[in-house]
């Protein structure tokens, strides 16, 4: 599967580029908790004992929050701001894997493996990420199981969610792929905004930039969309997008 050619700079440090850290304590923080789903059945009490165990850390755009190799024992959660995860190829290149924004957690399987980290999980924009200390998040699941549960839920839809990426660019078109996708993304809607640079988009759909570049005009040739600036989409016939093959 391929991709950007932009490759990580794997030789920053993680916290390189990072502000400083804040401890648990604020509405702001437990706001960051609260959105979070596999948080949301907690009760006030319960949520303080995770307050607890977590810092909050700021990441300015660019920067890591952590890089394949490393070892941890943290769940991070995206307070503000996008985290971008991504995997080098074989060949070198950056594969985005998925992106993640406010309530998103990452860093689960390292938390129960022990294993070091596969992925780069780096800062789209300038992000806020509150970090919970694993073994504390560890003795707290046994008290509240619904937690582990929600976490293997999530990783049981990310792998389904590979697995049916996997199986649509081995068997279908880029052309099927970008419209499958705009359909997703535009919730119906007629006029929308690409939540992600058109780069990562392109990669997560398993075509590089020139690819995504050339089907998007082939849609407006055939007055299928529009587009508006680098990130607005206008549909102008779902139907059509749903014959494409």
């Amino acid at each position: 599967m391929f991709i950007m050619k932009t490759r990580p700079n794997t030789n920053q440090n993680a916290n390189s580029n990072s502000i400083s850290n804040s401890n648990s304590s604020g509405s702001g923080f437990s706001s960051c908790l609260q959105g979070v789903p596999i948080f949301q059945h907690l009760t006030e009490e319960e949520l303080k004992q995770v307050q607890k165990i977590a810092k909050s850390k700021k990441f300015t755009k660019g920067a890591h929050v952590y890089q394949a190799g490393e070892e941890t024992d943290k769940l991070f959660v995206v307070n503000s701001g996008q985290i971008k995860i991504s995997r080098i190829t074989e060949k070198g290149d950056e594969q985005v894997m998925r992106v993640l924004g406010p309530g998103d957690f990452m860093g689960e399987l390292s938390l129960f493996s022990q294993l070091p980290m596969n992925d780069f999980a780096e800062a789209t924009e300038n992000t806020v990420v509150c970090m919970l200390e694993g073994s504390g998040l560890k003795d707290i699941m046994k008290d509240n199981p619904t937690i582990a549960f929600k976490i293997l839920e999530e990783l049981s839809n990310r792998l389904e969610n590979v697995d049916k990426r996997v199986e649509e660019i081995r068997h279908q078109s880029t052309k099927w792929r970008l419209a499958q996708t705009l359909l997703s993304l535009s919730k119906g809607e007629k006029t929308f905004r690409l939540p992600i640079s058109k780069g990562m988009l392109a990669s997560q759909m398993g075509m590089n930039n020139a690819t995504l570049s050339r089907n998007l005009s082939y849609f407006e040739e055939l007055g299928l969309i529009s587009q508006n600036g680098q990130r607005e989409i206008t549909i102008h016939d779902h139907d059509g997008l749903r014959e494409i093959e």
